[in-house]
């Protein structure tokens, strides 16, 4: 049997491997990587010229609040128009939406299924480029979500964090609420006995960390930098690998920072790849995060991932299988205590590794993600249907 899918998204292109961290990307990929599936793509969409959204950013921006254009009306309105054109021309039997904006543009009729990896309510003043939201964004912010989680007949969200908010806030029966892990985006090829001697070699001369990111407040690149300078006063032999930025040149100064900028995964695979395999353990204390992808990344890779306890981190990393949770308001010391404890333990340490991986095969693939993905959503169609 063929499913004929439609995958919807707004401003987000599903070709591009850099969009919304490649999530549309990956998903797109394995896709068309699966027999029986053919994949119509809708997005991205095109919101016109912004002219009364402007006028308004510029009221709010006086008034010292943020304004979101993506969220209005007027731009909900353009979309919608889109989406029924392109729709009226495709053979399809339902729309995977990514994400509420384009789940609460499609008409009415049209059976969706939404995957997402938060929810407005969730972000709201939690990032930091969602806080001091003005009141019109807010209330055009929850009606979009509200409409979209409503009108799905499931919806499928990244993390448990994420699933509560759309039973409890959105006031969705948690039978139409289902949780799957995003997956990695650069998966390691190398065979498991090369696997197993790089995952031993992590164990000789400093413990490598590694850090990436794009937002150094948000995703902690200062607490890493703290666990780091707390192993170093420890005695312990440390290396940070900083990738994503360059910080300040008081960071770069430190004798046990590498700062290397941002890694083009396009034309730096290699040097990314080595991160990854000589890194003894990922580090991100985040501030806020929903479900990170360098999480499956590093999984991929057999690197054990050392995250701070927010958003959705949970359903991401188990602790001792491929890393460890910890407390959000933990100093640095308690980061510096989990690493010791694997540092000075190889054997389990080589263990967390395997399971690492291990987890990666069995969750955190988007070969693994993607059919459950699409035998949630073709179930929960069909069953629609029947009532």
């Amino acid at each position: 049997m063929t499913i004929n899918l439609a995958l919807a998204t707004t401003t987000e292109d599903p070709r591009d491997p850099l969009a919304w961290s490649g999530t549309p990307h990956a998903i797109l990929s394995a896709l068309e990587r699966l027999d029986g599936v053919h994949t119509h793509i809708l997005g991205p969409l095109d919101p016109g010229p912004k002219i009364f959204e402007g006028m308004l950013k510029v009221y709010w921006a006086l008034r010292s609040k943020r304004f979101m254009w993506e969220r209005e009306p007027g731009i909900q309105r353009r979309y919608a128009a889109q989406l029924a054109s392109k729709l009226k021309a495709l053979d399809y039997d339902f729309v995977l939406t990514l994400g509420s904006m384009s789940a609460a543009a499609l008409p009415d009729s049209v059976p969706y299924v939404l995957y997402g990896d938060s929810t407005f309510e969730l972000l709201v003043d939690y990032y930091p480029r969602l806080s001091r939201i003005c009141s019109r964004s807010r209330r055009y912010g929850e009606a979009i979500d509200q409409k979209a989680f409503s009108g799905a007949r499931h919806i499928v969200m990244t993390s448990t964090w994420a699933a509560d908010s759309v039973i409890n806030h959105y006031k969705v029966p948690s039978e139409r609420v289902s949780v799957i892990p995003i997956g990695a985006q650069h998966i390691c090829r190398q065979d498991p006995a090369e696997l197993e001697s790089r995952w031993q070699s992590r164990l000789n001369g400093p413990m490598r960390l590694l850090w990436i990111g794009v937002e150094w407040e948000r995703k902690g690149g200062d607490i890493a930098v703290a666990i780091a300078s707390e192993l170093h006063r420890r005695g312990i032999p440390v290396q940070l690998d900083l990738a994503g930025l360059t910080p300040s040149a008081e960071v770069v100064s430190l004798p046990f920072v590498k700062a290397h900028g941002f890694v083009d995964a396009r034309t730096q695979k290699s040097k990314l790849e080595d991160f990854f395999l000589s890194s003894f353990a990922l580090l991100l204390p985040s501030r806020a995060d929903c479900t990170s992808v360098v999480i499956a990344d590093s999984a991929s890779y057999g690197q054990p991932s050392f995250v701070s306890d927010t958003g959705g981190m949970r359903s991401m990393v188990i602790d001792g299988v491929n890393g460890e949770v910890i407390p959000s308001d933990a100093p640095a010391s308690t980061y510096a205590d989990a690493l010791v404890k694997y540092w000075k333990d190889p054997p389990s340490y080589l263990d967390l590794a395997r399971a690492s991986r291990s987890r990666y095969e069995t969750v955190l693939s988007w070969d693994v993600a993607v059919p459950h993905l699409l035998k949630v959503a073709t179930t929960a169609v069909k069953e629609s249907v029947c009532l």
